[in-house]
C-alpha cells in the first residue's frame, strides 16, 4: 500500500497484481488476416461475402481485380461495386488492406495495361473511391502492377516509372491513405535518403503520407524470395537492395513508425520455432496471412512454443498470432507522495512491433458506491512504445471528492475511439490498476474485484 496527502486528505492506493495473460486481443491494426478476391465487374453478393469474412480478424486484404479493363476505362458501375465491397467491410468492422491488381495467377505482363498511361488512367479513377473509404482502408499494398500486383514481373517498376506511378496514386487519394512497396530498395527508390526516417514520423515535412512495405516471401530464403540483394550498402549505394543483414536492420528503423506484413512461404531457411520468431520480430510483422502457406502454418499448428512468460506451452501459430503488431503489458505501477499523488505506470510492449495509429493513454476513476466515472488523459504518444521496451508514463492525480475510488488504465484510438485492450489478465476495455480510498475507510488487505467499466463513456 501506498500513502499519500492531497489538498489535505490523507489517502491510501492497494495496488493490484499485473500479470499478463495468453488470451487473445481483438485489437485494430494487428494480426492474422484472410484474403478476398473480386473482379470489380461483378456484382457484390453483400450476404455471401459477410458470411464469408472471419470474424476473429481484425483486418481483411481485399484484393481487387481490374484486369478485365487492361485496354480501357474502368466503368461507373465496376467502381460503384468497389464501394458496396468496402461498405461491407466497414459494416462488420474489419479494417482493409487494399490491393489493386490486373493478374491474379502470376502473368503480370501480359495482363496488365500494355502502356503506363493505362495504369495511370486507372489509377486517376480509383484514386477518389479510396478517398471517399480511407476510414476503413488500413493500407493500400503496392501501385497495381506485377505479378498478383506484388511489385514484381512488370515492365514499369523501374525508379522514374515507379516514382511516376505513385506520385500520381498520393495525387489521386489526396495522400489520405497509408501506402505499401513490396521491396525495402524500392521504398528507397521513392524517398532519398535525407528524408529516412523522419518521412516516417511527419509525413507533414515532405507532404506524403506514410509508406510501409509488405512481404509476401518471408522465411522461405536468405533473400525473401528476391526481397533482398547481395551487396554491401557501402559498395552498392541507396537506391540498391543491399544483402539481408544490412536490411533487417533498415526494415527495423523504418518500421518502428509504419507498419510491415504479408506471407509467410515454406522454405528451409528458417524452420525452428526461436529462429521463426525471431525472424518475425526483426521484421517487425504487424499483419499475416492466417491461410497462406497452408504447409507451413499447418506446421505451427502442431509446434509447441516453449518460450518464457505467459504464452508458454501455447502452439506457435497461436503465439505468433497473440505478438502481431503491438501488445501492451502492464508491468508495475507505483503512487509518488510528492506533488500531492503522482501516478506511474510501466508498460512493456512485447508484441512484434508498434502501434502505428494516434491513441489516447485515459486514467479512469470510478467511485465504488454510486458507480460515476471521472478520467484524465496521459500526456504520452502510444506510438512511442516501442517493441521490446519498457516505457513509463505518469499523471498527477486530479481532486477527488472524498471516497474509494477504482483506478483503471486505459487505451483508445483517437480516430474512432476504439479501445485498445492491455493484454493483463481481466483487463478487457481497461486494466484494474488497484484502489484508491481515504485513510481509515476500509481495513488493510481488503481489496474489492473490478467491477469494470460498464455505464462508462
Amino acid at each position: 500500500m501506498e500513502r499519500f496527502r492531497k489538498k489535505g486528505q490523507r489517502w491510501i492506493f492497494q495496488k493490484t497484481s499485473y500479470v499478463e495473460s495468453d488470451d487473445p486481443l481483438p485489437n485494430p491494426g494487428r494480426g492474422y488476416y484472410s484474403i478476398h478476391s473480386f473482379p470489380v465487374q461483378e456484382p457484390v453478393r453483400e450476404e455471401e461475402l459477410r458470411s464469408g469474412i472471419c470474424k476473429e480478424h481484425q483486418l481483411a486484404l481485399v484484393r481487387l481485380d481490374i484486369g478485365a479493363y487492361r485496354d480501357r476505362p474502368i466503368e461507373e458501375a465496376a467502381l460503384e461495386n468497389i464501394r458496396r465491397i468496402l461498405a461491407v467491410f466497414r459494416r462488420e468492422k474489419q479494417e482493409v488492406i487494399l490491393r489493386t491488381v490486373y493478374d491474379t495467377a502470376g502473368r503480370g505482363m501480359e495482363k496488365e495495361p500494355p502502356f503506363l498511361a493505362g495504369v495511370v488512367e486507372h489509377i486517376g479513377q480509383l484514386g477518389p473511391v479510396f478517398r471517399e473509404n480511407r476510414d476503413v482502408i488500413y493500407t493500400l499494398q503496392g501501385v497495381f502492377v506485377g505479378n498478383w500486383g506484388e511489385m514484381h514481373g512488370s515492365r514499369f517498376l523501374k525508379g522514374e516509372t515507379l516514382r511516376l506511378l505513385l506520385e500520381t496514386l498520393l495525387e489521386a487519394t489526396g495522400g489520405t491513405c497509408r501506402l505499401a512497396v513490396r521491396r525495402p530498395v524500392q521504398w528507397r527508390l521513392l524517398f532519398p535518403e535525407t528524408e529516412f526516417p523522419k518521412a516516417q514520423r511527419d509525413p507533414e515535412t515532405v507532404g506524403r503520407p506514410l509508406t510501409g512495405l509488405f512481404n509476401d516471401g518471408m522465411l522461405a530464403s536468405e533473400s525473401d524470395l528476391g526481397t533482398y540483394g547481395t551487396g554491401r550498402r557501402s559498395a552498392v549505394g541507396w537506391e540498391e537492395p543491399w544483402q539481408r543483414r544490412e536490411e533487417l536492420d533498415f526494415v527495423s528503423r523504418l518500421c518502428r513508425y509504419v507498419p510491415n506484413g504479408g506471407e509467410v512461404v515454406r522454405g528451409e531457411y528458417v524452420s525452428e520455432p526461436k529462429a521463426i520468431v525471431e525472424a518475425l520480430r526483426a521484421l517487425r510483422v504487424s499483419y499475416l496471412n492466417g491461410v497462406y502457406d497452408g504447409k507451413v502454418l499447418t506446421r505451427w499448428k502442431k509446434i509447441a512454443a516453449d518460450f518464457p512468460g505467459a504464452c508458454r506451452g501455447i502452439r506457435l501459430f497461436d503465439y505468433i498470432g497473440l505478438h502481431l503488431g503491438y501488445r501492451f503489458v502492464v508491468k508495475r505501477v507505483k503512487l509518488h507522495a510528492s506533488k500531492g499523488g503522482r501516478l506511474k505506470v510501466e508498460i512493456a510492449n512485447v508484441g512484434f512491433s508498434n502501434l502505428y495509429e494516434e491513441a489516447e493513454a485515459i486514467l479512469l476513476f470510478q467511485e465504488t458506491r454510486n458507480g460515476t466515472w471521472q478520467r484524465a488523459v496521459f500526456c504520452c504518444d502510444p506510438r512511442d512504445w516501442d517493441r521490446g521496451a519498457v516505457s513509463v508514463i505518469s499523471l498527477e492525480l486530479p481532486p477527488l471528492i472524498r471516497g474509494e475510488y477504482q483506478l483503471y488504465l486505459a487505451l483508445e484510438r483517437k480516430k474512432d475511439r476504439r479501445v485498445i485492450r492491455f493484454a493483463n489478465r481481466q483487463a478487457r476495455e481497461g486494466v484494474f490498476l488497484g484502489l484508491l480510498r481515504p485513510h481509515g475507510a476500509i481495513e488493510p488487505g481488503r481489496l474489492p474485484l473490478p467491477s469494470g467499466r460498464k455505464g462508462w463513456s
